[in-house]
């Protein structure tokens, strides 16, 4: 246990808890982490209840970057066999309608274009696996990360604070049936107040920033709009904020699609990433999948949105370059035929 001090709360944290805040591969999906396009998404899927309990031991997970990748069998049934974890025993946490998200959006940036708006229902999945195979999506050397910016699985997570005060899914020890609420087990009495807990120690640990640094990204997609200030801690720090200077507001567009009444809104920010190494785009815009009206679904949504993504990179990188970084991940199939997108 490490006693802490936050927004004026002295607070006592579990180790575990600590160690996976301050790792920036634990809870994350999986993927390649020197592909040029990585997703931040909020936290790992399934969610924490007494069937599935908390414990200290849920909090080792994966620190090495090398055993990340996704090693899927070859003719998956479905989108979720799609996503296997490179060990080929689990699968990976997460609604088979977000893997479609990540699967759609990665197409759409690479290639420019729109590839599946005129699919609905099952054909949109059916696509988004012939996708995966021809482009081997976050295999090893391949495109695609996905990280997530909190370790706590939340079964309820639209239920905020409520969930994480009376669910009790934390058992405290593997002898006994005993079992406490997350808010008791954290020591933060309020959801809010460790999702900001999180944000700030990922930021003051350079938890996202040393790894942006170090491969570069070209793309740094983060989904989850309520979270927009949580994210930008977490992948800016004090350095970033040197070269940047006082922020009154991000750069912004938004997207509004023929299945949609309203826009979708984004805000994003150019940075460096050091001498001789090529600036990342990151993005803050709706969450992936179906949990919300606000959150990116069907498919000419996200395809618009890779495709602004992809016309942001163009006006950064030059056509050569952005070519050459992206037809370096793709198999050799998909470079033969390979367009840029204008």
């Amino acid at each position: 246990m490490r006693q802490l001090s936050f927004a004026g709360t002295e607070f006592t944290v579990p180790q575990p808890l600590l160690d996976a805040v301050t790792s920036p591969y634990f809870g994350a999906d999986g993927g390649n982490v020197e592909s040029p396009i990585w997703f931040c998404a909020l936290e790992p899927g399934k969610g924490f209840t007494q069937e599935r309990p908390c414990s200290p031991k849920s909090f080792f997970g994966i620190h090495d970057e090398k055993r990340l990748y996704l090693k899927p069998p070859k003719n998956p049934k479905n989108i979720q066999e799609a996503f296997i974890n490179h060990d080929g025993a689990s699968v990976v946490s997460g609604s088979p309608l977000v893997h479609q998200v990540f699967v759609l959006l990665l197409t759409a940036v690479l290639t420019g274009r729109l590839n599946c708006t005129h699919l609905f229902g099952k054909k949109v999945e059916e696509a988004c696996i012939n996708l995966i195979d021809e482009f081997q999506f976050f295999q090893k050397d391949r495109h695609g990360l996905i990280l997530n910016a909190y370790p706590i699985s939340l079964a309820k997570h639209v239920e905020g604070n409520t969930a994480w005060c009376t669910n009790q899914c934390v058992k405290i020890s593997d002898n006994l049936a005993k079992f406490i609420t997350l808010a008791e087990w954290t020591g933060m009495p309020k959801l809010k107040q460790y999702l900001e807990w999180c944000a700030l120690t990922r930021h003051n640990y350079h938890t996202f920033t040393s790894i942006r640094r170090k491969f570069s990204p070209c793309l740094v997609y983060c989904g989850g709009r309520t979270d927009k200030e949580n994210f930008f801690k977490m992948w800016i720090d004090s350095e970033d904020q040197r070269l940047l200077g006082e922020i009154n507001e991000y750069e912004k567009f938004s997207i509004r699609s023929s299945t949609r009444a309203s826009e979708l809104n984004f805000e994003y920010v150019w940075l460096e990433n050091g001498e001789d190494r090529s600036q990342t785009l990151l993005v803050n815009g709706p969450f992936f999948g179906p949990y919300r009206s606000s959150c990116l679904t069907d498919p000419i949504t996200c395809e618009l949105l890779g495709i602004k993504l992809r016309e942001l990179l163009s006006e950064k990188f030059e056509r050569r370059d952005l070519n050459e970084r992206f037809s370096k991940f793709l198999p050799q199939g998909c470079r033969e035929k390979y367009l840029i997108g204008d």
